[in-house]
């Protein structure tokens, strides 16, 4: 498995320690931590001079404020795939992160297997949300009314668009469907054809800033 270059941020220290301890299993060789920071000036001032893949953030952190790091952050490099792991479930902050370039949200309540999957999923600059964060992203688009557009979508496309919102891979789809991997990447084309976008980076923010009427059928 190809190595993910990897920092985290987190204000407390014994949430870095488990971390840490969850890295050094079997399933995580192939996950290098270049660096643990408990300050986002500290993570600013480290990052640029090392070569990252996935940051992993808390978005409570007490010196910056976490949709501002997550800026600041892609600036230094856009090609940064950014996560964040916290137990804050603030909703307009979690939109306002998502919105600007965060592509994964996971609870600090979670199992220790899902903290290995969320980094080998936002390596590959996929979306992971999974229950209540994954909810409120598809529930936003009902209050926010910049335009209003009607989305046809076949039983299939409503299965399909439901596991890619749930993180869930292309591999994983097909083997939940018993389908082939080439069937879902065409119904990943459909979909994306049918919001009118080009990756699933747009269609959350679709979802999440777009008043759709979605058909089924």
């Amino acid at each position: 498995m190809e190595r993910i270059n990897l920092v985290v941020l987190d204000d407390h220290p014994m949430t870095l320690m488990g971390m840490k301890l969850i890295l050094k299993g079997t399933d995580a060789l192939h996950i290098k931590l270049c660096g643990c920071y408990e300050s986002g000036k500290e993570l600013l001032h480290h990052i640029k001079d090392k070569q990252v893949d996935v940051v992993i953030i808390d978005l409570a952190i007490p010196d910056i404020n976490g949709v501002d790091l997550i800026a600041r952050l892609l600036e230094i490099n856009p090609d940064y795939k950014i996560g964040i792991y916290s137990s804050f479930e603030g909703k307009n902050i979690i939109i306002r992160a998502f919105e600007k370039g965060v592509i994964g949200y996971l609870s600090k309540e979670s199992p220790n297997i899902d903290f290995i999957d969320f980094i080998n999923i936002l390596s590959r600059g996929e979306i992971y949300v999974r229950g209540r964060i994954a909810t409120l992203l598809l529930n936003t688009n009902r209050e926010n009314h910049n335009y209003h557009r009607v989305v046809r979508l076949t039983e299939r496309e409503k299965e399909v668009i439901t596991m890619i919102m749930g993180g869930i891979t292309s591999r994983e789809i097909a083997s939940n469907l018993f389908i082939s991997e080439r069937t879902v990447e065409f119904h990943r084309r459909n979909i994306y054809a049918k919001f009118e976008v080009k990756n699933v980076i747009g269609l959350v923010n679709s979802l999440s800033g777009i008043s759709n009427a979605i058909v089924f059928g």
